[in-house]
Parts: structure tokens; sequence; C-alpha cells
């Protein structure tokens, strides 16, 4: 710590934050904010163990990253002031924050049914536990989100068939996932 260039340190952080920023305008989905977090890993001279610092900015001092290490050593309950702290790596990370995605539209609303009776493709008999029983088949694309489904039942998409036994229950959330409760056969 003793020699280090805190113009140096400056430049390398602000390098990487170009980096990451430069890469992420490359993607094709935009974010709606850019956030970067600094932070160094560091060690007093002679040990092994690294400890990561968060840094508040790239503009840090010699002495604020000493205070910044020293109070993060400090959570072993050891202060060591005649050891003299290393600086190891400096670390960026930049991350592009998308907008919320709102999940329930992933299905388009226009296509889904206004009930259950209207999700559902055919009733057929399926075999559970020793007895034949008439099970509805819904098309899963088309289950109202509010539908509350009791089992025996199959709910059947492109990529997965779920199977609902008698005594289970699903019910769909506004997300539009499937919250499955199993009962009893």
């Amino acid at each position: 710590m003793a020699s280090l260039d805190e113009t140096q340190l400056r430049a390398i952080l602000e390098r990487h934050r170009n980096e990451g920023e430069e890469l992420i305008g490359k993607e094709a989905v935009k974010p709606e904010t850019i956030r970067v977090t600094h932070s160094a890993d560091m060690q007093f001279v002679g040990q092994t163990h690294i400890i990561n610092v968060p840094l508040p900015s790239s503009s840090v001092t010699r002495a604020v990253l000493q205070q910044l290490f020293e109070k993060a050593y400090f959570r072993f309950k050891v202060e060591l002031p005649e050891i003299r702290a290393n600086l190891v790596n400096l670390n960026t990370s930049v991350t592009g924050v998308r907008p919320a995605i709102d999940l329930s539209r992933l299905i388009d609303p226009a296509g889904r049914a206004k009930t259950l009776d209207e999700a559902c493709r055919e009733i057929r008999p399926v075999w559970y536990g020793g007895h034949w029983h008439d099970t509805p088949v819904y098309i899963r694309e088309k289950l109202p989100l509010d539908a509350v489904i009791a089992g025996p039942a199959i709910l059947e998409q492109m990529d997965a068939t779920t199977v609902l036994e008698p005594g289970d229950r699903a019910r769909s959330d506004a997300d539009g996932n499937i919250i499955i409760e199993v009962g009893q056969l």
C-alpha cells in the first residue's frame, strides 16, 4: 500500500467500468440503468487469506483504502496496525439492469380462456391408484390466470405435461405459475 499509485488505481477502475459499459452496449437488450460496483481484494503482507473490500467509487485514496481494509478485517476482532496491507486485485462489476418483466404476459392474455371448461381439450380415462378416473386434459396456455384445478387433471403444454392425481389441487398465480398442493390418493 505504501507504494500505491492512486492515479493508476483510479485509471484501472475506470478502464474496468468503460470496458463493461462497452460490452453491455453491444447487447441486443438495452438496460434501464447500469450499476457499477468496485472492490479490492486485500490481505496483510505475509497472509494467504484475502478479504474483499467494497469500494465507494473509483476515486478512492490510499488512506481510504487502508481504512476500509482495516474495517473489513476487524470483523475477526483483530487489529494489526504494525503489519502492512497488501492490495492483491481490483474488481469491477458492471451490471445492466433491465426493466422488470411482467411474467403474466409470457402467455398472451387474449389467448387465455375465460373459464376452466373453455381450457379443457378433452376428458380421458387415466389409471390412478388402481382405478380408472375420467380426467380432464387442459391446454396449459389457455388456463385462466385465476384457475383452481382439482385433481385428477392433466395440464398439457408444448414442452411439458403436468399430472395432478386425485386429491391434488393446483392454482395459478398472477404470473401464470402453477402451484400444486399434493393431496392423498
